[in-house]
């Protein structure tokens, strides 16, 4: 409950500084034509590794709850889990949420999905994936949100399945922008997990 309690945190409509802004001038496909092999990182400042290769998740959970918010009600599914064995005290979340990003018009669904600047912004993305890490220098949370890549998702009914590939993530802090800002990339994650259903 404590790792839903945390993804919630994440997935709640802050009113952060610069998002819109950012929304506006970022650019739809950050990631170069040699894939993320090529896109320059530094997390010398976190506890996770530059480059993550493909990795598995281990105490491995998948929530699908309700999150009321200006916006009403609306469902939001996720599976995450520690990251295994590259960055063992991390966790990575996939989440989909109704009303955001790719799901503005509508409810969350299976399929494909590219990451693009209207999911790269942490509370305002439909399709998130987020790495959640510490910071070396004082013990606070990091947390990273894609900014490009492909999500595949399977299942939301029963179990979560899903898969991400040529994942770059950029630290977008909690509540407030990282002082010191890491970025890290994933080359690939496949899951699956019994949902629990939370009110």
């Amino acid at each position: 409950m404590l790792r839903h309690l945390l993804a919630l945190t994440l997935s709640a409509p802050l009113a952060l500084a610069g998002c819109a802004a950012d929304m506006e001038d970022a650019d739809d496909d950050v990631t170069p034509a040699g894939g993320v092999d090529d896109i320059a990182v530094d997390a010398s400042n976190c506890d996770v590794p530059d480059r993550l290769g493909t990795v598995e998740l281990d105490f491995t959970f998948a929530y699908d709850a309700t999150v009321p918010g200006s916006m009403g009600t609306l469902r939001q599914t996720e599976i995450g889990g520690f990251i295994m064995p590259e960055a063992e005290d991390a966790q990575l979340i996939v989440m989909l949420r109704d009303g955001f990003g790719t799901f503005t018009d509508g409810e969350r669904s299976t399929g494909t999905f590219e990451i693009g600047v209207e999911d790269s912004v942490q509370n305002e993305c439909g399709v998130c994936v987020y790495i959640i890490a510490t910071h070396l220098y004082n013990g606070s949370l990091a947390v990273f949100t894609a900014q490009s890549g492909t999500v595949q998702v399977d299942s939301i009914e029963g179990n979560m399945t899903a898969s991400v590939s040529d994942i770059y993530f950029e630290e977008t802090g909690i509540w407030d922008p990282a002082e010191e800002p890491c970025s890290l990339t994933l080359e690939s994650m496949s899951a699956s997990h019994p949902i629990e259903v939370v009110p």
